[in-house]
Order: structure tokens, then sequence, then C-alpha cells
């Protein structure tokens, strides 16, 4: 079932762009387990192994029809930055890099925000993309960001930020440096309007980058094997015991990491169910019903 082709909505897909055209014979292997599957199902398994549950990274466009399912939502344009303010060149120019990355996604830059309803409650959503420079933050994704705070200020909405990202793009040098603190400002004016905030730890994120985005968060909800170390196929020898006394140990040493970092792990099939309670409750903070006295309490009143 291609539901994401039927789900995308057509300015989303305008706005991203569409991927480089793959052939039927085009295959993707788990790097957990190994198992081979084809591209077109592992899109429709939401990027999910199905031998071992692995959650392989999204991209921008999968993530965001996965967070607004069947609702209209809609993307918006993002400052115009200098695309290289150091003119970089180490092996090759930075420039050159960027174009390789825009030509490989269709899209401007690692991050997308779109608005739109979840659950009948407004909301502005800035998912970065993995495949574009490994999600690296630099100064058009910092200044995205803020203007999805703003947004989101701006429709007394909740904001939600999708984190997969490598770290700083240190190629941009003072100018990237200085992203994380203009965002956690923007950031705090979305709390400061008790408007929710709202993080989702995706594959992959370092450390560092989850620790930043975590700090002002209502809630931090992470994806199985989200943060730590990046899981690589099984050696495919005899030594069986050794291999999977690593993957345990990898595994344990992530679950650690997720508990550290994130309120809730939640699986990427439940995703979109999560964010709308989660909304709900933070937006209508009230009891879901009508209180009613207890039977032993008006009896009580009456007395008096």
């Amino acid at each position: 079932m291609r539901w994401l082709s039927d789900i995308v909505s057509p300015k989303l897909r305008d706005f991203v762009g569409s991927p480089r055209e793959k052939t039927e014979d085009d295959w993707l292997s788990c790097p957990r387990c190994g198992r081979q599957t084809g591209t077109d199902a592992w899109i429709d398994a939401l990027r999910i192994c199905p031998a071992c549950d692995h959650h392989m990274p999204m991209n921008a466009a999968e993530r965001l029809a996965l967070i607004f399912g069947d609702e209209d939502y809609h993307a918006i344009d993002l400052p115009k930055v200098p695309v290289d303010p150091l003119r970089f060149r180490d092996l090759r120019r930075y420039t050159d890099r960027i174009k390789e990355a825009q030509a490989a996604t269709g899209q401007t830059e690692a991050l997308v925000v779109c608005h739109g309803p979840i659950a009948d409650e407004t909301v502005v959503v800035a998912a970065l993309n993995p495949e574009f420079m490994d999600g690296s933050i630099g100064t058009a994704v910092g200044e995205g960001l803020i203007t999805a705070a703003r947004l989101a200020i701006v429709q007394e909405s909740a904001l939600v930020v999708v984190v997969s990202s490598s770290g700083i793009r240190l190629r941009e040098g003072a100018h990237a440096l200085m992203q994380p603190i203009r965002i956690m400002v923007a950031i705090n004016q979305v709390r400061e309007r008790k408007l929710p905030y709202i993080v989702v730890l995706a594959s992959p994120t370092s450390k560092e980058i989850a620790s930043f985005f975590v700090q002002s968060a209502h809630i931090v909800i992470a994806e199985p094997g989200a943060i730590g170390v990046k899981v690589t196929p099984p050696a495919q020898s005899e030594q069986v015991d050794e291999t999977d006394d690593a993957k345990q140990s990898e595994e344990s040493q992530n679950r650690g990491l997720e508990n550290a970092y994130a309120d809730i792990v939640v699986h990427r099939r439940e995703l979109h169910r999560t964010l709308a309670n989660l909304i709900g409750l933070l937006k209508h903070p009230g009891p879901s019903a009508e209180v009613l006295p207890l039977h032993g309490d008006a009896s009580a009143g009456a007395q008096g």
C-alpha cells in the first residue's frame, strides 16, 4: 500500500521536490540484522525492518506525512540566508556540497517547516532531514527553527521539532555555532506564551544535539534507537556469539541514552496518535470530564 504517496500533499511535494528516481532493483539492507528489502517495501513499512523492528531514518517529507496523517498541512517558505558566509573549502567547495545535497533530496536545506491540524489542534512541525548533510544545523536551519517558533506564537499553536541531526555544521564556523542560543531564545518565547513545545528524537541523533533540544521541552519523545552508537551490519562470519553480544551491548547503551533524554519511547507507528493525545493534554490541562462530588460529600453538605 503506497499510503505515503497518497497522503503527502501536492504543495509539500512541490516544496521539498522529488527524490532521485530508483529502479525496481534497488534494495536496502537493515543495518541491525542485515535483511535486504526492496526500497518500495521499506517506504511502505515506514522504514521499519520487518525482521528486527529497527527504525531506519526517515526524510522530512515522509516524517511530516506520518505526523499529520491525512490532514491538510502546508509548508512555509523559510528565510533566505547567505549560502557560504565563509567561502569555505576543504577537499571540495562548501557550495558544491550544498548543491549536491539539494540535488539528492530536492530540498534547499536540511529543514522543512509545516503547519496544519492534528486532532483538531493547530500544530507547527519543524522536521530536520537526515538525508541533507546528515541534518546538520547551520544558519539556514537556525533561521528556519526561529521562524517555526514565531509562527507557533502567531497561531497560538503547539510547536513540534523532529530532531535527526549529526551536529553543528562547522563549515559555517561561528555563524553556525551561535545558532543554538538563537534557537533557544525563540523556543523560550514559545514557552512564555504557555504553548506546548514537544521534541521528537529520531534516528540518527547525536547526544550533543539531543541534549540541546530537550532542555526546554514540555515532552520529549524518542523513537527506538534514536540516540547513541550507530548500528552496523552484523559480520558474516561463524562468530555468531560475539556478534550477538556486541548487538546486545549496543542496544543496552541505546536504551540507556533514550531513557536519559526522553520522557517516553514511542514506536513509529504510534507517533501520530501519541502526539495528538499529548498536544490535547498540554493545551487543555483541565479534567477530561465533568467532576462530580462524592456521594458522601453531598450528604455532609446537606447536614451542614
